[in-house]
């Protein structure tokens, strides 16, 4: 599989069992406590493939965040043609003009570190670069729908 296409597997699957446990990696619930009817989500990160998982309320995966870090051993994700690794915010932002992309950018400035942002748009996933210091620090798969 690759990363897109994990967007909406269930916590439960095979893929994700295989994962979790090879990996050692623990699943953290996080309910509405404070009764303002959030969603329940589950969360968890496997920092030996740089990744983040936050699971809906259905436990199915509704966000993927991937930093960019170097990968020695198994890793059972794959390539997706449609995650690319650019280089810069520029870069992004001339790839969704060239594919006539429907796209959003920003900047922000958290706890001292300006942020550089640009989101792209596909039908029924986003994809969200984020940059510090001009090197890219992390991208954001999202589903539609979460």
């Amino acid at each position: 599989m690759t990363h897109i296409e994990l967007l909406g597997v269930g916590l439960k699957s095979d893929f994700f069992n295989d994962l979790l446990e090879t990996f050692d990696v623990d699943v953290v619930y996080r309910y509405d406590r404070t009764y303002e009817n959030l969603p329940d989500e589950y969360w968890a990160t496997v920092p030996n493939l740089g990744l983040g998982l936050i699971f809906d309320e259905n436990q199915n995966l509704a966000t993927l965040i991937i930093q960019p870090v170097s990968i020695s051993g198994y890793n059972p994700i794959q390539q997706d043609q449609r995650l690319v690794w650019f280089a810069s915010k520029a870069e992004v932002s001339q790839y969704a003009v060239e594919q006539s992309m429907v796209f959003s950018e920003g900047a922000v400035e958290l706890f001292g570190e300006l942020k550089d942002w640009i989101k792209l748009e596909y039908s029924d996933f986003s994809i969200h670069y984020e940059y510090v210091d001009s090197k890219l620090k992390q991208v954001t798969l999202q589903a539609t729908s979460a």
